[in-house]
């Protein structure tokens, strides 16, 4: 185990690494790289990061997971998805999603995607569906990459009205 003091005049840290195959061993003349206040009485030491991306890649977000409905007021909800671009990534993601209510409709508004921007995921014809909770996945591919995120919708019916619609 790799380990090294940094000392600051209000704290002092301590960094810790372990080997593992996901490590990044950078040049000692990198003063600084995940390590703060980082001075030159450590380049002789490798500077090992744990959190280092290992090549391009993308992040997938959506402003609303969550969906509670009343079918007889509501047919659709929507969620704004965001998709972002690291280390200049660029191939196309296609989106999709799996375990929505049985009845309902799925639309992306661009699929597949260019990293970078921001896209609307459509849930809609819920007033067809059943009363009950839906888990469902939202997943974005590209390759061999996929990053998903969970979401939810909870339906009520006509006959649950006193309890919610």
């Amino acid at each position: 185990m790799l380990a090294w003091l940094a000392l600051t005049p209000l704290a002092a840290s301590i960094f810790l690494a372990t080997a593992a195959a996901n490590h990044k061993t950078l040049p000692s003349n990198n003063q600084g790289y995940g390590m703060p206040n980082r001075d030159a009485m450590f380049n002789d030491e490798p500077n090992v990061c744990d959190n280092c991306r290992s090549g391009p890649t993308f992040a997938l977000g959506a402003d609303a997971v969550d969906f509670t409905v009343c079918t007889t007021a509501t047919n659709f909800v929507l969620s704004d998805l965001t998709s972002s671009a690291i280390e200049r990534f660029v191939t196309p993601v296609t989106l999709s999603m799996t375990g929505p209510p049985a009845r309902s409709t799925t639309n992306f508004s661009t699929n597949p995607v260019t990293p970078t921007g921001a896209r609307a995921l459509t849930i809609g014809n819920l007033n067809s569906i059943a009363a009950g909770v839906s888990n469902m996945t939202l997943s974005a591919t590209s390759g061999v990459i996929t990053k998903t995120r969970a979401m939810s919708l909870t339906a009520f019916t006509q006959a649950a009205r006193t309890l919610w619609c």
